[in-house]
């Protein structure tokens, strides 16, 4: 899927990042639609061995969640994240939660730095990395459905 979540025409696409800086690799896709409001959601992350890993982050994050379609896409993310890795990989990849809830940011794509001519016919598969530090994020949620 293009986005990590959406809505009617409202998309939130969630970008993680272990370094300090808030550089992420978009899709030209993902931060360039006519008919859908994007948002990006940026959380720096910390591992450590006393964390949480990614099937307790999973369920803390499904506790905090009350509608029932949110829950199915966080599933069908988290199986499209882990699939392909061992057990054991997964139970040693462990993450602070306090510090990457303390450390998300949103942005509205149209103020992140992207690639805005369209395409040529035939051009496919478009990606590239965009340095969200300095950018004006979201501080009023109140028109962004996704954030409310």
């Amino acid at each position: 899927d293009t986005f990590d979540f959406l809505i009617r025409n409202h998309a939130l696409e969630i970008k993680t990042t272990t370094s300090n800086d808030r550089k992420h690799h978009f899709s030209y896709e993902q931060l360039n639609s006519t008919n859908t409001k994007i948002i990006v959601g940026s959380v720096l992350v910390r591992k450590s061995r006393a964390g949480a890993s990614l099937l307790e982050l999973k369920n803390i994050i499904l506790s905090e969640i009350s509608k029932e379609h949110l829950k199915e896409k966080l599933q069908e993310n988290y199986d499209i994240m882990t699939g392909s890795k061992n057990q054991a990989d997964l139970d040693n990849a462990k993450y602070v939660y306090e510090y990457a809830k303390d450390h998300i940011k949103f942005f509205d794509s149209k103020n992140v730095p992207r690639i805005k001519e369209t395409p040529m016919p035939g051009i496919k598969n478009i990606k590239f990395e965009s340095n969200l530090n300095g950018i004006e994020s979201i501080n009023d949620f109140s028109n962004y459905e996704f954030l409310k």
